[in-house]
């Protein structure tokens, strides 16, 4: 029997900054894949980087050269604003993965998206860290006007998470959303 694969998908949300050193350490693993969200690329190297705008690539330089996974509208304009981007980095199309049922609203969150690609590449334990659900700051401190953080947005989230969370579990996927005020249904029930 082969081992179940392990994914770190790193967001870039308050929790997030307490997680660094163990992350960075290597003992919050071993992974087998890792991807980061947004601005979280700059935290540590990973497999995939996940932006849904071709504005979040430049926000942060990531480390190492991350395959990043972005919508195919975005990537028409990530690849005008930087003509020579594929010469650096991998580029995996949102529209290309295998995916939840479009009714989870999975392609809508830069998490989700990235969860959704850890699954692809075959994970089926997937540990989420930064997932704050809550706030407008990144885990450093820096807040981007254009991401619209208010309420009404962390609850259409969560409750695309709660979505993803009953699909993935159906999928015999486990999603363990770590050092947040998490929602008891996105995660791997206690055997």
């Amino acid at each position: 029997m082969a081992a179940t694969k392990r994914a770190a998908v790193l967001c870039p949300g308050p929790s997030l900054f307490a997680a660094i050193p163990t992350l960075q350490a290597g003992t919050a693993g071993p992974y087998d894949v890792t991807v980061a969200v947004n601005r979280a690329a700059a935290v540590m190297p990973a497999d995939f980087w996940a932006i849904l705008d071709a504005e979040s690539f430049d926000d942060v330089e990531p480390k190492g050269t991350p395959t990043i996974v972005i919508g195919e509208r975005a990537c028409k304009q990530l690849t005008r604003k930087h003509p020579n981007i594929r010469s650096t980095f991998d580029i995996t199309l949102r529209e290309d993965l295998a995916a939840p049922p479009r009714s989870t609203f999975w392609y809508r969150w830069t998490a989700l998206v990235a969860v959704v690609t850890a699954w692809n590449f075959g994970a089926h334990e997937i540990d989420v860290y930064g997932a704050d659900l809550k706030g407008k700051a990144d885990f450093d401190g820096v807040i981007l006007p254009r991401q619209h953080r208010d309420k009404r947005r962390w609850q259409r989230e969560r409750s695309a998470w709660l979505k993803v969370g009953a699909w993935m579990r159906s999928e015999r996927v486990f999603i363990r959303r770590l050092g947040t005020d998490r929602h008891p249904s996105t995660e791997r029930q206690a055997q």
